[in-house]
């Protein structure tokens, strides 16, 4: 037959199949380069934005998993609140605006805005009791997997998440300098104000000094609450993809292990244990899936709502080129985090599926009855983040979500040409 039988036991496959291969690849040179690093400390620039936007209220040092604490009487859950209630303070405010304009369509979109943040607080504070827990489980799955991250990735995963923290956090203080220069040069169409800063801050939150008398330390109150919004709201979609580049990257790292017998003949016991670390896979990412489902439907409702609206208001003539540029940079940055999300997400479903490809390469004479069964689980099993069941973040939902924007873009432009769109207020600060 050509083929040779490795005839191993359930206790020493994985030393004589994959220690050997593994021996010939230095792993001292890659670890110095971030590989094999635990998800945890991948995680480290996360949990630090998390912690300075009060998100994931959690007690700990970022480097142990066994150190991770929740405690709802602490520093943090108390920091924590604060900024849940002054969301719910915003989203109270707007809507009283929005019964004063009588159901306008731009503070409409607003109360959206600070309700669908209130609603973020809340998971996080909600994931922040499950987290401990959560990177434990996570901790075990990659200690009972040999690491072998190094085989399979260019990048390791640590550096992955360096740079994608690094570029959100860029691209959002650019995103808020242009809200604000934007802003200032609104703020010079107001009826009925002299002083360009009332004017500034009375443009960007007419839902609290239509109400409350204008002063300085409201508006830098404001102000604050504004930056803390704009990065909660960024958090939502970097979370997301942080966690799905670690699922996708243990997936990755099981998928290259298996291509090491890629093609032989191993024994019942090998295609056993195989099925049995898959399943731990699995388990590991709905028990994750379930932990993210509530923000992962809140991620994709909001960005999709806001690009809806974004394109709806392109076709509205733009004052100024500062303006301007804000706006397309805005909208083109939220597109890009919400293909983005699809992206990573979708690796997760992708990888799981590649180990059938190795077990339908196996010689007839190793074909036995467990690696059937693994093959049918991975057939039958859908491993992908669900959004609370509502869909599957894969790739013919990458396209789907893509073609549902350009339809409505379409869509918007036959209806401008017919003149049947309004425009905004003329006074921003009304």
């Amino acid at each position: 037959m050509g083929e040779t039988t490795i005839g191993v036991s359930s206790i020493s496959w994985q030393k004589k199949v994959f220690l050997d291969e593994f021996a010939k690849v230095k792993v001292n040179k890659f670890n110095s380069r971030g590989f094999n690093t635990s998800f945890h400390e991948c995680l480290k620039p996360v949990m630090f934005v998390a912690r300075c936007a009060s998100l994931i209220p959690v007690k700990g040092t970022l480097c142990s998993v066994e150190d991770l604490e929740y405690r709802t009487l602490s520093y943090r859950m108390f920091y924590a609140a604060v900024i849940t209630i002054a969301m719910l303070m915003m989203s109270v405010l707007s809507l009283m605006k929005v019964i004063n304009q009588q159901l306008a369509y731009e503070k409409l979109i607003t109360l959206l805005y600070y309700t669908l943040l209130f609603g973020a607080c809340l998971h996080f504070i909600r994931m922040a009791q499950q987290w401990p827990g959560l990177m434990t489980k996570w901790s075990r799955v990659e200690r009972s997997l040999q690491p072998c991250e190094h085989l399979c990735n260019k990048i390791p995963t640590k550096r992955k998440i360096y740079l994608l923290v690094a570029a959100m956090t860029i691209m959002t203080l650019i995103d808020e300098f242009l809200s604000i220069i934007s802003g200032i040069n609104k703020g010079k169409s107001c009826i009925g104000i002299w002083n360009s800063v009332e004017r500034y801050f009375k443009q960007s939150f007419p839902q609290i000094f239509s109400f409350v008398p204008y002063h300085e330390v409201t508006a830098a109150l404001a102000q604050i609450f504004q930056l803390y919004s704009t990065f909660i709201w960024n958090f939502i979609d970097l979370f997301i993809m942080a966690v799905s580049i670690g699922l996708s990257s243990l997936l990755r790292q099981f998928n290259a292990r298996l291509r090491l017998v890629d093609g032989k003949i191993m024994p019942i016991t090998f295609w056993s244990q195989q099925k049995r670390d898959y399943d731990m896979l699995c388990d590991l990412v709905e028990t994750i899936d379930h932990a993210l489902a509530r923000i992962t439907v809140q991620a994709f409702f909001s960005n999709l709502y806001y690009i809806c609206v974004q394109l709806l208001n392109s076709v509205n003539n733009m004052v100024t080129w500062t303006y301007s540029l804000y706006f397309w940079f805005s909208l083109s940055y939220l597109i890009v985090r919400t293909l983005g999300i699809c992206w990573f997400g979708a690796e997760i479903h992708t990888e799981s599926k590649k180990p059938a490809r190795i077990l339908r390469r196996i010689p007839t004479d190793g074909w036995n009855i467990e690696a059937e069964r693994f093959l049918e689980l991975i057939n039958n099993k859908c491993v992908a983040l669900t959004g609370n069941g509502y869909f599957s973040i894969t790739r013919p939902f990458l396209l789907s979500f893509t073609g549902t924007i350009v339809t409505y873009e379409l869509v918007l432009m036959q209806f401008n040409e017919n003149g049947t769109l309004d425009s905004p207020s003329s006074d921003p600060c009304a």
